[in-house]
């Protein structure tokens, strides 16, 4: 997967991972990766969901999160449409909560520390990007994508590098899914998150 990640950056510019902490400068061809000073690996605080930009949203949100976790969170928020809502709403919804420092993403958040906490207790014990990256690659092969995706992501020790490589891997995995062409209820057996 480390060569998909690679070719990410060969094939067009490469996504947006963080929110700048400046705007771009006119001309700028490539903002890419750009970390505010709060997200720098020396903070000792774990990153919040509304740090990271929409791109990184959408996989948090599609991957780390049930639709009925997901609900709950926007029923909570009082949202009457979520019990009615179809799966892409609910996921569109949750994305755009994701990116907003209110109640909203601090509930999102609470929700995915809740349900990763055996994850994010795992990496947090983890005092260098190498453990952290080694933490994933054990991970991935063990098909435990979803909590240690969130641990990852918000640990604070991750480098950017580690956060585009899973954010490539979580990224290629949902179009292999996608490719095989299985069913919805084939892929609630088959997804280990699900």
């Amino acid at each position: 997967m480390s060569r998909i990640a690679s070719e990410l950056t060969l094939n067009g510019p490469p996504p947006v991972l963080f929110k700048p902490s400046s705007p771009p400068r006119l001309g700028e061809r490539e903002l890419t990766l750009q970390v505010r000073q709060i997200l720098a690996p020396q903070s000792q605080t774990r990153r919040k969901i509304w740090d990271f930009d929409t791109n990184l949203h959408c996989s948090i949100i599609g991957t780390c999160l049930t639709n009925g976790e997901l609900r709950q969170v926007l029923t909570k928020l009082g949202r009457k449409e979520a019990a009615t809502a179809s799966d892409h709403d609910l996921h569109a919804s949750g994305v755009v909560l994701a990116g907003k420092h209110h109640d909203g993403a601090k509930l999102l958040h609470k929700a995915l520390d809740r349900r990763h906490r055996v994850a994010i207790n795992q990496f947090a014990r983890a005092k260098s990007a190498a453990e952290i990256s080694a933490l994933w690659r054990e991970a991935v092969q063990r098909g435990e994508i979803p909590g240690a995706y969130w641990a990852v992501l918000t640990h604070p020790l991750t480098g950017a590098a580690l956060v585009k490589r899973a954010f490539g891997e979580v990224h290629m995995l949902s179009h292999l899914v996608g490719a095989a062409g299985l069913s919805p209820e084939k892929i609630s057996r088959l997804w280990p998150w699900g």
